[in-house]
């Protein structure tokens, strides 16, 4: 499991695996809805529901969450920043002057509330395949007019799959400055600057490859996506997932 990373498929049979992917992705954003603006109470009862969720379908999200450095330093950063900008008195009876009690206290709740998203992200991520990502996304924009659902759904897809190419490229990359003693530089500045250049023409060049093979196979904006088919099931899960999220802001 040291391996896994976020936004990729893990294969199973649970119910979360077969639920329909219309009804995963409704779920997200229910969830994620739900997150905005709520108090510390209902950040924990909808955390709650995200871990049992990926306990139920067995999917390692908090293995790839940990294994997403990048994602949680940029927690961290909220942290930091709406502790230093946030009016109030200084953490530690004055001993950090320029972080405030308040800035830490908003900055640890925006922080807890887009972990939740994360990890509700993860689960939704792993346990759908691309061509339910695909289907689903394409079926909630088919109705909109002037929009190109097909298209939109593909662009969706190839970014949500993308996103673990560059952390694989990433890692790569600082597997091989780290053997050649780039990590006992203790700037950091000087780090980035050597990862990100590296980082972004392997990028472009696999977003080139990637391209040049859709193009070679012919692949157009409408592909064929899977059937949707929704069971009583479906609506029994999403309706108590929807209770639950609700009646936590609710009492919120």
């Amino acid at each position: 499991m040291a391996g896994v990373n976020l936004f990729v498929y893990t294969p199973g049979a649970t119910a979360v695996h077969r639920m329909d992917p219309r009804f995963k992705l409704a779920a997200l954003v229910v969830l994620s809805l739900a997150t905005v603006q709520c108090g510390p109470y209902a950040a924990l009862g909808l955390f709650f529901i995200a871990a049992f969720t990926a306990i139920a379908g067995k999917v390692p999200a908090f293995t790839m969450i940990r294994n997403a450095q990048v994602f949680l330093l940029f927690l961290v950063g909220i942290i930091l920043v709406r502790g230093a900008v946030t009016p109030g008195p200084a953490v530690f009876n004055g001993a950090i002057p320029w972080f405030s009690v308040n800035g830490l206290e908003d900055g640890l709740l925006i922080s807890w509330r887009l972990f939740v998203v994360l990890i509700a992200s993860a689960v939704f991520t792993g346990a759908t395949r691309t061509s339910g990502v695909f289907s689903a996304v394409r079926w909630y924009f088919k109705p909109i007019p002037f929009m190109d659902g097909a298209r939109a759904a593909m662009m969706l897809t190839l970014m949500m799959r993308f996103i673990p190419i560059i952390m694989e490229e990433a890692d790569s990359i600082k597997e091989a400055q780290r053997s050649r003693g780039l990590e006992n530089r203790k700037n950091p500045v000087y780090r980035i600057t050597r990862l990100v250049p590296p980082l972004m023409e392997r990028t472009f060049t696999r977003a080139q490859d990637l391209t040049l093979a859709l193009v070679s196979r012919n692949f157009g904006p409408n592909p064929t996506s899977r059937g949707l088919h929704a069971q009583k099931t479906d609506w029994l899960y999403f309706l108590l997932f929807f209770s639950l999220c609700a009646g936590l802001r609710v009492l919120d």
